[in-house]
């Protein structure tokens, strides 16, 4: 069986090979699987994991770090070049350079050959503009507080803050700030999968967003964490009363989606949590008052088929 592997491994994984190697062990003893494309984000790119997984005969598409790459990739970026994918909501250019990564693991010289897709759109320039000034804010109102800067992590605002020398005042580091701008816009993808053209590279890569949204939405949506059950079995059972959740969350935005109907799984929830009752009793007789639903529950009601209750109903008349 022959596989497309579109996965994301925990962000930890690149601290350790041998996690990677234990996965791929169980993916090849499970399904049998002769070939795997592993599609994830930086976190899982490091040397030694694109190492394993070239040895094994399998292929990668992987996110490349465009900011520490060499001057000779750098000089790429900006030599022009770019061809243009049209059939997007927004234009993407891009350009393919054959790159062969040589590095060292246990003295020994290892040498990757890959080809690196360079892509560059305005949206992608926008954001990165906005979300720079963001870090950008942040970093300035640490230096108000120098004492905020040692509490900080490392990441984030913290990467536009410089001290020039021990003991003396932080600063704004205008030149990473510089640098950084200079990027605006660009975003590289590399993979050692040959057969596989730049736009077919740039879609199953940018498929990855999907599944990082699914676990977002398990994660804070369908609240899978914390677990308040202590027993194997019961984990067990948690996790799978979620991940039905998950699948008719996902199974009921693409009727919507079919229907015309754009919905995140936060405005559907919302939607079904508006459809109450009020109960109330009157000449001791007990009645259900239908509350004020959002349009978006009624056309869920209306896609699914389901007929909308009654403004009054008596309780007799409701089944459970």
């Amino acid at each position: 069986m022959d596989v497309l592997l579109v996965t994301k491994f925990p962000p930890v994984i690149h601290f350790d090979g041998k996690t990677l190697s234990a996965a791929l062990d169980a993916l090849e003893a499970r399904f049998g699987i002769r070939k795997v494309v592993i599609v994830a984000d930086k976190g899982i790119a490091s040397k030694i994991n694109l190492k394993e997984i070239t040895d094994r005969g399998y292929s990668y598409i992987f996110a490349y770090r465009l900011k520490s790459a060499s001057d000779k990739i750098e000089s790429e970026v900006f030599s022009g070049g770019y061809s243009q994918i049209d059939d997007r909501q927004e234009p993407l250019s891009y350009k393919v350079i054959s790159h062969i990564d040589n590095f060292y693991i246990d003295s020994k010289k290892v040498s990757l050959a890959q080809k690196i897709i360079i892509t560059y759109s305005e949206a992608r320039a926008k954001k990165d503009k906005i979300d720079r000034q963001r870090m950008i804010d942040k970093a300035q109102n640490l230096l108000e507080d120098f004492s905020k800067i040692k509490a900080s992590n490392r990441r984030g605002a913290k990467k536009y803050i410089k001290q020039e020398a021990e003991n003396i005042n932080y600063l704004l580091d205008t030149v990473a700030i510089e640098k950084d701008s200079h990027f605006d816009g660009y975003y590289a993808i590399a993979t050692n999968q040959d057969d596989l053209d730049a736009q077919d590279v740039i879609s199953a890569y940018h498929n990855l967003w999907k599944i990082e949204q699914s676990f977002r939405i398990m994660k804070s949506s369908l609240e899978v964490e914390p677990i308040f059950v202590w027993t194997q079995k019961r984990i067990k059972g948690h996790f799978v009363i979620c991940f039905l959740a998950f699948l008719l969350e996902r199974h009921l935005e693409f009727k919507l989606y079919k229907n015309n109907i754009s919905a995140s799984a936060e405005k559907i929830m919302q939607a079904l949590n508006s459809l109450n009752f009020a109960k109330v009793s009157f000449n001791e007789n007990t009645y259900f008052i239908k509350t004020k639903a959002t349009d978006l529950a009624h056309k869920i009601l209306r896609i699914l088929k389901i007929g909308s209750p009654k403004n009054i109903t008596p309780v007799e008349e409701l089944k459970f």
